[in-house]
């Protein structure tokens, strides 16, 4: 069993009786709902896993309401805010003398794990699995994005996601109703993550009115509409008015369309740095390109000797270590997002600090060839780390101004250009080590 959690600013594993301890970023506490149902039996009220109570919120006494974890409606205790949120509106319009009914919720959730938001919706997890279950995965090329469908007989029957997901609204409501996937939009989804065509989503004005747009605070699309009626002027008005998008935030593109206007995502932490570090890159990738090699002295008098850069063996060493150092400690940033214990500080800083480190090569390739590009594998190893930089520097770029580009251009940018940056990877690994093993031996 477990004795003590670690970790003192964040946690950072658990120790457990027998002493031994279990590093881990995430705990998960996996305690389940129970009904506290003493009292309502106390009060004679039918209880089962629950409280139980009708279409209308109401116990078997017609004059106390139950809502939330501690009531059981249709055989179901709901374990989630959103349920609770529907409820409450139900039970509230009923007492007002209004003909509402509650008819159950989707079990859809969206909440934040470490910063990155993280969705499921319907038969999510394995141990859901049924016969004829079929998974449609998706993981973008930088591998910060995962999505997946789970579908039975072209339908859908759940989904999950990492990372934000624009369409999780309208997708989670489509699950709630079982949708039908097409063949061509499931190899859509393997493509591109997005069951619809870019740009062609269909906007959320025109959404079922009963269709949760903001599953955090489980407000429908009929609320938005009637809000917007009744005279919001902005979508921050309309979020302030109806609380949708004032906790994860992950909607706010959705309240925007209401306007038809784009929203604008949010600037990336340390965005400043990040742009000035890789247009520094830019900079040095264009004397590199334009400006001619470096002479050599003409004589070994002139003072002071710059060439010994290139001609002293101790210096070439150096200069082409750092080189190798920075391109190794530059590869963490991929492995941070494999290794446990990689996973200390934030994304955006290990990104700035990839960038620096991708400056400092391009400074100590310009002391280590003075310029040159060489020749045979020499030059194919100059060109491919030139361009590895140069798609290294344009995806910084994109990544920096993404908040000041329309709703997903800027994203899809990013992606490919990040894609290209990591095939590039591939081969600098086999150049630079025949490049090391041709200097040594000869």
């Amino acid at each position: 069993g477990v004795a003590q959690l670690l970790g003192e600013e964040r946690f950072a594993g658990v120790r457990l009786r027998s002493g031994r301890e279990l590093l881990a970023d995430t705990l998960v506490v996996a305690t389940g709902i129970r009904a506290n149902t003493e009292l309502a039996t106390a009060a004679g009220l039918a209880v089962g896993d629950g409280i139980k109570v009708d279409d209308q919120l109401r116990t078997s006494h017609p004059d106390i309401y139950a809502i939330g974890e501690c009531a059981e409606h249709r055989g179901t205790v709901y374990g989630i805010v959103a349920p609770a949120l529907e409820q409450a509106a139900v039970a509230a319009h009923h007492i007002h003398g209004a003909d509402a009914q509650y008819r159950g919720s989707s079990l859809a959730t969206s909440l934040k794990v470490m910063g990155f938001p993280v969705q499921a919706a319907g038969r999510s997890s394995d141990d859901d699995h049924q016969p004829g279950d079929s998974r449609v995965m998706y993981r973008s090329a930088d591998g910060e994005r995962y999505r997946c469908l789970v579908l039975q007989r072209e339908r859908l029957a759940g989904a999950v996601g990492i990372t934000t997901w624009e369409e999780w609204p309208r997708l989670a409501e489509a699950v709630a109703r079982g949708a039908r996937v097409w063949p061509w939009q499931v190899r859509r989804f393997a493509r591109s993550g997005s069951l619809a065509r870019p740009g062609g989503g269909e906007v959320v004005t025109r959404w079922p009115v009963a269709a949760v747009v903001c599953a955090c605070k489980g407000v429908n699309r009929g609320t938005l509409s009637d809000a917007v009626d009744a005279g919001c002027p902005s979508p921050v008005e309309l979020s302030e008015r109806t609380g949708a998008g004032t906790v994860c935030g992950s909607c706010r593109p959705l309240l925007a369309q209401f306007y038809g206007v784009a929203a604008l995502a949010q600037a990336t932490r340390g965005y400043r740095w990040l742009a000035a570090g890789s247009l520094l890159a830019v900079l040095l990738l264009v004397i590199m390109w334009l400006f001619p090699a470096v002479p050599y002295a003409g004589s070994f008098a002139v003072t002071p000797r710059w060439d010994l850069l290139w001609r002293d063996g101790v210096i070439k060493q150096i200069t082409g270590f750092t080189i190798l150092g920075t391109a190794i400690l530059g590869l963490m940033l991929s492995l941070r997002k494999r290794i446990p214990w990689l996973s200390f500080g934030t994304f955006s800083s290990w990104r700035l600090v990839h960038t620096l480190l991708g400056v400092v090569a391009l400074l100590a390739l310009m002391l280590h060839t003075g310029l040159r590009f060489g020749s045979n594998l020499n030059a194919w190893l100059m060109a491919n780390f030139l361009f590895l930089t140069l798609l290294g520097t344009v995806a910084g770029i994109v990544t920096a101004f993404e908040h000041r580009i329309s709703a997903g251009t800027g994203k899809a940018l990013r992606a490919q250009v990040t894609w290209l940056h990591i095939l590039l990877v591939w081969p600098l690994p086999v150049l630079l080590g025949f490049h090391i093993a041709k200097t040594y031996y000869f």
